[in-house]
């Protein structure tokens, strides 16, 4: 069962250990894009990433590059080779989601999902063995805002800021190369896992996530077909949803407080159909083609 496995795995060990990815400390950031699960979908996120590139200054993908219904390791591989060339780009994030952390820390069975097989880890490890990939992590904090693959649910992110728990999130990392169980990337009830509410892997938008004051997000791994999902927290503790659908538009809401908002949050997993711009307390959301090209752009 998810998160319930004690027993270590029969593959054999990465001959990489992982370390804490260098921290990020400049916020001076101005145009952030963002892009959601990929799923073996790279050749489009390149595509997208091209096409986008006069219009931002840094990407952040929210992770899930692997595991998709009926793939295959030949799949992996190829989704694999593309990460090694994408972790080598310095203006790209790149974020673990629960798909990918199985595959980085194979020997790791608290980390394992359905979908996780030894055959596609093999071919993964094979094409990885010589990339970057002190370059993933799980959390980044930038002009305001916090990235993570699912959220950080109230219970561990209250009174803390961004900041902080990007550094405690990513100092996750070794321990997990040691197939330590840890409760922040361990799946709630919500998705068959052990722990009350899931961590910042699998934290579920919509049954287990809610806003924290002071605090802003931006999330992908719970699917959200033709839209981009808000969820907003105002001042006077009023929680507020926010649809932006497919055919993309502007929003201010931001990070302002004297706007009335005390917490501004976004999830998109729209499976590319989607990305989002962050720049100046603003999200553009663009419309994407199947073979990545821009259809339109945010109004």
């Amino acid at each position: 069962m998810i998160g319930a496995s004690t027993g270590k795995s029969s593959l054999p060990a990465r001959t990489m250990r992982h370390q804490p990815p260098p921290p990020v400390t400049s916020l001076k950031l101005p145009r952030i894009l963002v892009v959601g699960d990929i799923h073996h979908e790279w050749e489009r996120a390149e595509a997208l990433l091209q096409n986008l590139r006069p219009r931002y200054d840094q990407a952040v993908l929210l992770g899930d590059y692997f595991d998709d219904t009926g793939d295959s390791a030949q799949m992996a591989a190829a989704t694999a080779r593309w990460l090694a060339r994408s972790l080598a780009r310095p203006e790209r994030i790149h974020l673990l989601g629960n798909h990918d952390l199985s595959y980085i820390f194979p020997t790791n069975a608290h980390l394992w999902t359905p979908d996780f097989s030894g055959e596609k880890c093999l071919a993964i490890e094979e094409e990885l063995k010589a990339a970057p990939i002190k370059q993933l992590r799980l959390a980044w904090a930038a002009a305001g805002w916090l990235f993570s693959h699912a959220g950080f649910n109230g219970r561990i992110a209250a009174g803390a800021t961004a900041a902080a728990l990007a550094r405690r999130a990513n100092a996750l990392l070794p321990k997990l190369a040691e197939d330590r169980y840890e409760p922040w990337v361990a799946p709630g009830r919500a998705r068959g896992g052990l722990e009350k509410i899931g961590g910042i892997t699998w934290l579920d938008w919509e049954r287990e996530f809610t806003p924290v004051s002071g605090l802003n997000q931006v999330v992908g791994h719970t699917p959200t077909p033709a839209a981009i999902l808000g969820r907003h927290l105002r001042a006077d503790g009023k929680d507020v949803t926010v649809i932006i659908p497919a055919r993309g538009r502007q929003t201010r809401l931001g990070l302002d407080p004297a706007e009335g908002w005390s917490s501004v949050n976004w999830c998109l997993d729209t499976g590319l159909d989607l990305v989002a711009i962050l720049h100046d307390q603003k999200l553009t959301a663009v419309r994407i083609g199947a073979n990545g090209a821009v259809l339109e752009r945010g109004r």
